[in-house]
């Protein structure tokens, strides 16, 4: 799910009992692993000739960023346990279906560990959430017409 929409996934899915993720947001000093560097032993660092392995940023970011990369990490257990039970994983683009600098990352994992997924935008996830929550809502210009739900208006003031 793309950061930038970080509000708009907690106003989505508050509520919505049973709904499994394997999204981490640290969003803050105060977030328990925020600015926390994890080492990266993978293979494609081993031409680096040093004492350590740079930490996750590098592959992501190509630098340490302030935040850490703790969070990629804890995405990964979460989504590497998410594929061993058979869940469906969905990358949710930005509006325009673009990626943001974290879920460039997170694909390039999805594709080098050959996990199937399919992709949605933030509004089309939307849709299927209110979809799956309210199903019998009448839509009118990819938003239910009239009596509009608070989810929905929850949603639309997020962007």
């Amino acid at each position: 799910f793309p950061g930038a929409h970080g509000r708009a996934w907690n106003k989505l899915t508050q509520g919505a009992g049973g709904w499994k993720t394997s999204c981490v947001f640290l969003p803050d000093e105060k977030a328990p692993g925020y600015g926390v560097h994890v080492k990266d032993d993978s293979p494609h660092w081993s031409h680096v000739i040093c004492c350590a392995s740079p930490c996750f940023c590098h592959a992501l970011y190509g630098r340490p960023e302030r935040w850490g990369c703790r969070w990629y990490q804890m995405w990964v257990e979460n989504t590497r346990r998410a594929a061993e039970m058979g869940a469906e994983l969905v990358v949710v683009t930005k509006a325009d279906g673009t990626l943001g600098r974290s879920q460039k990352g997170e694909v390039s994992f999805l594709k080098n560990c050959g996990y199937h997924y399919t992709t949605r935008t933030v509004r089309e996830f939307a849709e299927d959430v209110l979809n799956i929550f309210m199903p019998d809502r009448i839509i009118a210009d990819g938003f239910s017409s009239y009596p509009q739900s608070k989810a929905e208006k929850r949603f639309k003031d997020c962007f």
